[in-house]
């Protein structure tokens, strides 16, 4: 027989009741209740696990995460949930140079890379001025499935989930 020592039981109480206020919580928010979501960063793009999407704000603003649905491609299937920075807006002008850098109104961004990582041939994106409610989104990492491929592109407003924050 094991003995709780004075105050353990009522710690225990309230641990397990905290633990599932979080997990009812983040269950909904996962559905996206009130307009709020929770996803999970399965990938290197971006720092943090953690992100609280707003879905009750589809303002999107230069440099701000933003989450959208991605095109359908060979790699992600139909409405995969991608979150990047938005880095060019509607008027900005997207310019490639022969080694892979892009530009944004002629301020380097990044580079574009012309194999993926299992050496298959990735085609970068067209410049040229964004049009209207079209975004180019990105990350700094390398290895960032963004606007900066053709498979990707410019993001069109439509596919916009809302607004994105790091939690944790």
């Amino acid at each position: 027989m094991h003995v709780i020592k004075k105050g353990a039981k009522k710690r225990l109480i309230k641990y397990v009741i905290a633990t599932a206020i979080l997990g009812l919580l983040v269950a909904a928010l996962s559905s996206g209740i009130a307009g709020y979501s929770v996803a999970l960063n399965t990938s290197k793009s971006l720092n943090g696990w953690l992100y609280l999407i707003d879905q009750n704000n589809k303002q999107v603003e230069k440099n701000q995460l933003v989450a959208f649905y991605a095109p359908q491609t060979k790699y992600y299937p139909n409405y995969n949930r991608f979150i990047k920075y938005t880095w060019g807006v509607a008027g900005d002008e997207v310019t490639f140079q022969e080694n892979g850098r892009f530009l944004i109104n002629g301020q380097v961004k990044g580079v574009a890379k012309s194999l993926t990582k299992n050496y298959e041939p990735l085609d970068q994106a067209e410049g040229g001025v964004i049009p209207k409610g079209k975004f180019f989104v990105g990350t700094n990492q390398l290895d960032s499935f963004d606007s900066r491929y053709k498979l990707i592109g410019n993001i069109d407003e439509k596919n916009i989930i809302g607004r994105a924050y790091l939690l944790f």
